[in-house]
């Protein structure tokens, strides 16, 4: 049993574990925005896929010896490729320079080549374990319930999700994360051949045993004929088995796992799953008790032979019961009782839930069939206690028809799981997009949804009774209301509640489809293609939203899609009211059904009105930039706004008069106007002639070329093609590039990488002033605010250059940060805040300089703008890196830091007190 726990717990939590740390490697090479997750999670869910398909081949076609041998070389060849890559690029998984862009074109291809190229074969590997492991727990210990495996399997799952961003990221670095995985799938990769030569153990002493004859002395005439085509039987099995992990559950047992090789009469079975055939062969064991937490179809229906059996079963299904109603004397227990077990494991490509049998609670998808074909009286009167209890949680009554179990399901049936999947799928992951666009695309962000949709599958699998329409379809409404207010806030909505606001409509969305997909399950010997599509549907939702969405839709409307998709599952669901419904539920029914209406056309309303108000939109895998119109019939005010996600990046004003005029965050007593007059000044003051080198990292509309002076020279580094092409003048909105008195260049690419290739090249950029002013929305690309990212800049500033970092965010506090990477680099800070008025937006920037009297020159003394000079008390509590940058450091709590004191002028003392944070923009 240790062995087996060892080996799938460190598999799931490995699986789940090297997700964000791959986001995290991939991040800063491709902006740093959410379409880099989504892309990762396109990956992800297509090797999982992938690994599933592997383990159902597998299981379903080879022997037990000849499935050892193959997985035991598969695990060679990955545990060999993780060593080379830990020996020749330094890191069992980190990408190599190689891997790093050359220009933003083509980003989510060769992203998905460079996650398949470093983690492509550990990952499938790791994606395979659980149901291929379970199958062989299954038969190496028929006496055993495997419940434990699933149990701890979901446990290491939730425990890396939950993990990673609260207990890992914080406080361990990329590289030592990396290096934990390569011990961790080494130690795994050992526990798993270890479980694969017990199996070849095993099958050596089946075959060396020549006790066949015994165990046959022991059955009935009838029976041991039977016995004698066990082999037929256990190939069978293999292909109608029934669930030891989605969506590979064709292997949790055969006859040998099932118990079938009990020699002596009265021998006790237990068998945690449904298992069909497998527990087929145990029944012809004369005199057997068999203890199943799961009914088991055909299984029971084979101990139906037995004479005078001991039947304890939880769950009467099917044709199990149909059987065991044959038996003389037969005791049956609680044949309507609900199971308590857990259900099919389904790993999907982001979520897994296990579960050892096919069929807990079932709802009709195994009807109760005699061998001749009529009903069984007993099974459908079961069918109707079960008719009457989904009818009590809010569901529609079923028409109890007898299934055939071996009938193969349909093209309609085929086509709901996918959707249902799907849907689930596209939900996850628009989520995902609309949390990440106003924080920080990052860990915290991506785990957090991730384990909701995870915590859904469990539930929804592991028992029916679990999901109820009405509870569900009442969450949803008042979610999606919550959702949809979030939304007309903007990112001033207070974080708490719209993690709360979108973490419920997930919930509650994902619920429905899975609880559905539940209820829609096939026979047992069809779950593997069930699952198999199941996870299709996942590797679909991540396709349209990472590849349709981005292509053809020019805002984020797979959200309102996904929502309001779910949205119409629940009102299917309830469309159909029980014939015993009274006025009074079939009232509230409408009223639900008219609600979910409501949530889904005001969802679609919102981004609807958005777009109305656009005259120009773009979507690419950078985000959305979008271009309104404002006080078109008031010539002094009238201006052109673009917007990326829910903020604005600057506008100009269409009167000729006031084109040139610097507005927003860029404006002459913003924190940039202000560095930049002042190193005029100085320039002037020691007799340099004019002409000044300002570099700007992030374009918006050009804004910030307006403060360029005839001489000057002013560089711009931005990823956006789109935002490039308007700053341009494409579509005539925008005009700053070219009005502007100085000479202007773009460079188009992630500008931290440029600026690395300027250094590499021997070109470093001189500049007097170097401003950062990169946002996708509101959230700051945290890469290029690591302290390699700012010891960088600094290599590129003149002797007494400045760096301006723009800082304004609603939800972090960045003023720590920015300080501890000035201690660092010997800098003096000065913060200045300007408020909303006239043509300026409310700003914060932080100067750094390597002059202390920078920010006491009169340029400063004389601002209207609120001029601070910070520093920190003691050495920095934190100091983000490229290999520890957490978001939860900076998230703003309100009330002073302590660790922030005022700095006075350079002929005075440091005065110890503390600060409050800065307000937010």
């Amino acid at each position: 049993m240790l062995r087996y726990a060892l080996a799938i717990f460190t598999s799931a939590f490995l699986l789940f574990g090297i997700q964000p740390l791959a986001g995290r490697y991939a991040l800063p090479w491709y902006g740093g925005t959410p379409g880099v997750w989504t892309a990762c999670m396109l990956f992800f869910q297509a090797a999982l896929l992938g690994g599933y398909a592997y383990a159902h081949g597998l299981a379903s076609r080879l022997t037990p010896r000849s499935q050892a041998r193959v997985h035991l070389g598969l695990l060679a060849v990955a545990v060999a490729v993780v060593a080379a890559r830990a020996l020749w690029v330094g890191s069992p998984v980190a990408p190599g320079p190689e891997w790093r862009p050359a220009s933003a074109e083509l980003a989510v291809p060769r992203l998905l080549v460079m996650l398949a190229v470093t983690i492509g074969l550990p990952f499938f590997v790791l994606s395979t374990t659980g149901p291929l492991l379970q199958s062989w727990f299954a038969r190496a210990r028929p006496g055993r319930s495997p419940y434990a495996l699933y149990a701890l399997s979901n446990t290491g799952s939730l425990l890396a999700l939950l993990g990673y961003p609260f207990l890992v990221e914080p406080w361990v670095g990329r590289a030592a994360q990396s290096w934990g995985f390569g011990v961790g799938f080494a130690l795994f990769a050992v526990a798993c051949a270890v479980c694969a030569v017990d199996v070849l153990k095993l099958e050596r002493e089946a075959a060396a045993t020549s006790g066949g004859e015994t165990r046959l002395a022991h059955l009935s005439p009838d029976a041991a004929a039977d016995a004698r085509h066990e082999p037929d039987l256990l190939a069978e099995a293999r292909v109608r088995a029934t669930g030891t992990e989605a969506p590979a559950g064709e292997a949790l047992a055969t006859s040998r796992s099932s118990g079938a090789e009990v020699a002596s009469p009265g021998a006790e079975v237990e068998s945690p799953g449904a298992v069909g055939d497998a527990l087929a062969a145990s029944a012809r064991l004369s005199g057997a008790k068999v203890e199943s937490p799961v009914a088991a179809g055909d299984a029971l229906t084979e101990s139906a032979r037995l004479s005078g059996a001991k039947v304890e079963s939880p769950v009467a299904a099917g044709e199990a019961l149909t059987a065991s109603a044959r038996l003389s004397g037969a005791e049956v227990k609680s044949p309507g009782v609900e199971v308590e077990s857990p259900v099919a494991k389904v790993e999907s490509p982001v979520a897994k839930v296990e579960a050892p049998s096919a069929s807990a609670s079932t709802e009709g998808h195994l009807s109760g069939q005699a061998t001749d074909g009529a009903p069984d009286a007993t099974a459908l009167q079961r069918e109707a206690f079960e008719a009457m209890r989904r009818e009590a949680r809010g569901g529609a009554p079923r028409e109890v028809a007898p299934v055939d179990p071996e009938a193969r399901p349909g093209l309609r049936a085929t086509l709901t799981w996918l959707g249902l999947s799907t849907c689930a799928s596209v939900l996850l992951l628009a989520t995902t997009n609309q949390l990440s666009q106003d924080v920080a695309a990052g860990p915290f962000l991506w785990v957090l949804p991730l384990a909701v949709y995870l915590l859904t599958f469990i539930i929804a699998f592991s028992r029916e009774s679990f999901y109820s329409r009405v509870v569900y379809s009442v969450l949803l409404i008042g979610s999606g209301a919550a959702v949809a207010h979030a939304h007309a806030a903007g990112p001033h909505f207070p974080l708490p509640l719209q993690l709360l606001a979108y973490a419920a409509s997930l919930f509650a969305g994902c619920m429905v489809c899975h609880g559905e997909l539940y209820r829609l399950r096939p026979a047992p010997r069809h779950l593997s293609a069930f699952y198999l599509w199941v996870s299709a549907g996942g590797v679909l939702g991540a396709l349209f939203v990472s590849g349709v969405a981005t292509a053809f839709f020019r805002a984020y409307w797979e959200y309102p899609l996904s929502l309001g998709g779910c949205c119409a599952v629940a009102l299917a669901g309830m469309a159909q009211g029980g014939k015993a419904e009274t006025w009074s539920q079939r009232g509230r029914r409408v009223l639900r059904g008219a609600m979910l209406v409501m949530v889904t056309v005001n969802l679609f309303a919102s981004v609807n009105r958005e777009l109305d108000l656009a005259l120009f939109s773009a979507r690419n895998f950078f985000g959305v930039v979008r271009v309104t119109e404002q006080n078109a019939g008031k010539p002094q005010s009238h201006l052109f706004s673009l917007r990326h996600g829910a903020i604005t990046h600057g506008w100009q004003y269409v009167m000729p008069e006031l084109r040139a005029r610097p507005t927003t965050y860029f404006t002459r007593e913003s924190g940039l106007g202000l560095a930049i007059a002042e190193q005029r000044r100085l320039r002037a003051a020691v007799g340099l002639p004019p002409g000044l080198r300002v570099g700007v990292l992030g374009l918006g509309v050009g804004t910030s070329a307006a403060l360029l002076e005839a001489g000057d020279q002013g560089r711009f580094y931005e990823i956006n093609p789109a935002v490039i092409s308007l700053a341009r003048g494409e579509g005539g909105f925008f005009s700053y590039l070219g009005d502007s008195p100085g000479t202007v260049e773009v460079v188009e690419g992630d500008a931290r990488i440029s600026l690395e290739r300027e250094l590499e090249r021997g070109e470093p950029g001189n500049f007097d002033v170097l401003a950062l002013d990169v946002f996708s929305s509101d959230a700051v690309p945290v890469h290029l605010l690591t302290a390699e990212a700012v010891a960088l800049y600094k290599k590129h500033l003149a002797p007494h250059g400045v760096l301006a970092l723009h800082i304004s965010n609603v939800h972090l506090d960045l003023v720590p940060v920015t300080l501890a990477h000035a201690r660092m680099l010997g800098m003096h800070a000065a913060y200045v805040f300007h408020d909303t008025q006239g043509d300026a937006l409310r700003s914060n920037w932080m100067l750094l300089s390597p002059d202390r009297e920078f920010s006491w020159g009169p340029t400063f003394t004389r601002a209207t703008a609120r001029v601070r000079r910070l520093g920190l008390r003691g050495e920095p509590d934190f100091v983000w890196t490229d290999d520890r940058s957490s978001v939860l450091h900076v998230l703003r709590r309100g009330g002073p830091d302590m660790s922030v004191m005022d700095v006075e002028a350079p002929s005075g003392p440091a005065r110890p007190a503390p600060v409050a944070a800065p307000a937010p923009p």
